[in-house]
């Protein structure tokens, strides 16, 4: 299973800035459908044993801890499982305004 760490967060962090600055033009002529297996979630039905959320003003942070293996997500076109660590939430200044993601 993987883990994020600080340096593969650092590694994808630089891989989606230079992606962000390339404008990609997708032509229907050219592209091809790309036909995956569904991601599956694994250990959906655990219960954490402890959730926390956490409201910095910019974001919400919800995380928890399992009392076995933790939920993780496999297939689909992962090839390696993903185990959960939190849902991390945007929002805009104002009540009008998107995420940094919008």
């Amino acid at each position: 299973r993987h883990r994020w760490g600080s340096s593969a967060l650092r590694r994808h962090t630089r891989l989606l800035r230079s992606l962000e600055r390339e404008q990609m033009s997708l032509v229907g002529g050219i592209t091809k459908p790309l036909y995956l297996d569904r991601l599956k979630w694994m250990n959906l039905g655990t219960l954490p044993r402890i959730m926390k959320m956490t409201n910095t003003g910019g974001t919400v942070v919800i995380s928890a801890q399992w009392p076995s293996s933790p939920p993780y997500l496999v297939s689909g076109p992962l090839n390696d499982s993903y185990v959960f660590s939190q849902i991390h939430f945007h929002w805009g200044a104002g009540e009008h305004d998107g995420s940094e993601h919008s």
